[in-house]
């Protein structure tokens, strides 16, 4: 049942209605106090019109042919939506749920990206990432640069071809203090050691910039020696 009759309209509150109700009409707020209140009576006499409205709907005898005439026409309605229709594809539900499929497909994108975007974490974490990401590089090509000049001092004493199993251990530790894998040994460094927790900018730039030239400094190297003894 609609009870749209019973909602009566909201009242002003009793301190506007003090302040603005001054008949003098010399009122800061007088002009808009009687512009409600000519609000007030409209909202009022709609709101008298669809009570009577609904009261005149609710006292309406029901006219029985005139009932069964609408219910023929709705019957006949859905035969003929009914003959159009079969057989047929259901255009607006396959619509309706390819669109629901392409915003699904959307928003799993969506979350994905926000996911990727949420592991990355906050500026400092990232930057915390990179430098030890660099870090770890770094050590891990530090071991393929100084196994290649131990492979170069090898080849040089016992000759090319010959496999690593094969090479005695008293050799690979005597090219191993050869000046030249002596040389990779000094740019050999310990992971910088960042804070948890809160981390002081300053120590962080520094941790960054020591990141940096280790890498600079090992690419140096190799290039040099690689100059050094080239064939």
């Amino acid at each position: 049942m609609n009870d749209a009759h019973k909602i009566e309209p909201v009242a002003p509150t009793v301190g506007f209605v003090k302040r603005a109700g001054d008949s003098s009409g010399k009122t800061a707020d007088h002009a808009a106090w009687m512009k409600d209140l000519e609000e007030r009576k409209a909202r009022g006499a709609e709101h008298e019109a669809k009570r009577r409205q609904l009261n005149e709907q609710a006292s309406k005898p029901i006219d029985v042919v005139e009932e069964l005439d609408a219910e023929l026409v709705k019957l006949e309605t859905a035969a003929q939506a009914f003959e159009r229709d079969f057989g047929k594809p259901n255009e607006p539900l396959i619509a309706a749920k390819q669109l629901v499929a392409d915003l699904e497909a959307k928003l799993a994108t969506a979350r994905q990206e926000l996911a990727a975007i949420e592991s990355l974490g906050d500026s400092v974490t990232r930057l915390k990432t990179a430098i030890q990401n660099a870090e770890s590089s770094l050590l891990g090509l530090h071991g393929v640069a100084t196994k290649e000049v131990i492979d170069s001092l090898i080849v040089e004493r016992l000759g090319p071809g010959i496999p690593s199993e094969k090479v005695p251990r008293h050799l690979k530790d005597e090219v191993r203090l050869n000046s030249r894998a002596r040389g990779l040994d000094a740019l050999r460094t310990l992971r910088s050691v960042i804070s948890t927790g809160d981390v002081n900018k300053d120590e962080l730039l520094k941790a960054l910039d020591i990141a940096g030239e280790k890498l600079v400094a090992l690419r140096d190297y190799v290039i040099a020696d690689r100059g050094r003894n080239a064939k």
